[in-house]
């Protein structure tokens, strides 16, 4: 029996200052988390999430920006938060830039804290990117197609379908977990599901894959996408 899993997926637009407002530090400290995402002290991200179109109690992990206005290239900073609704807590350390703006290689689903290990001179500030991540989904680890489709619903988007073979859901709530331990890669020619940007694209796997999702290269405003994997038996979502 064919049983289809749906994630539709609507993104909250992103925001420069969401996480931190423009500051200043006088040497090593940590910035305030004052900006208009930050709820309870903290960045927890808020889309609109339906999984089998139930609401879902969780939304998509994002890339943070950290942008400076003066050459703070030889100052880090070490964002920390979580990477998945209930994992470990986790830290990335990344260099600042010079007038410039730099990405967390990471997703992140919360931020609890950002610090900086030098003096910020001018006026830096800290905010959500248009990269996101949608939710995992763990089709039943059986040989047998899978049919999927991408369905951008509404808005602009550039979204693209990845897949790994990598056991994911044994990483993902485990001490020590962070995202370059699985191994993620976008569709082949034979199955053209990178940088969609409007209406729906069909492809199909033939083999036994451990996890899909969606990664945006960039957005605006709040689109809607849907992902929808049929397969034999039932698998589950992170």
């Amino acid at each position: 029996m064919s049983i289809t899993k749906v994630i539709d997926v609507t993104l909250t637009a992103p925001a420069s200052s969401g996480l931190a407002l423009a500051q200043q530090t006088a040497g090593a400290a940590n910035l305030v988390l004052n900006g208009t995402l930050i709820v309870g002290g903290k960045f927890t991200v808020a889309d609109v999430v339906y999984i089998d179109l139930v609401r879902a109690t969780q939304g998509c992990p994002k890339k943070i920006n950290l942008t400076t206005t003066e050459d703070d290239s030889l100052v880090n900073a070490t964002v920390t938060g979580t990477l998945s609704k209930d994992g470990p807590s986790f830290s990335e350390t990344i260099a600042l830039g010079s007038t410039a703006t730099v990405t967390t290689v990471n997703y992140f689903y919360s931020v609890t804290n950002i610090a900086v290990d030098g003096a910020i001179g001018a006026d830096m500030h800290v905010g959500t990117s248009q990269l996101a991540e949608s939710p995992i989904v763990f089709p039943d680890y059986t040989p047998g197609a899978k049919s999927v489709s991408v369905e951008i619903t509404s808005g602009t988007c550039n979204v693209t379908l990845q897949h790994t073979f990598d056991p994911f859901f044994d990483y993902q709530n485990t001490p020590g977990y962070n995202q370059s331990m699985v191994a993620w890669n976008n569709n082949d020619a034979n199955t053209p599901l990178v940088g969609l940007t409007t209406g729906t694209t069909n492809a199909a796997y033939i083999s036994q894959i451990r996890g899909l999702r969606l990664i945006t290269a960039s957005y605006s405003s709040t689109p809607r996408i849907k992902l929808r994997v049929a397969m034999s038996s039932r698998g589950s979502d992170s």
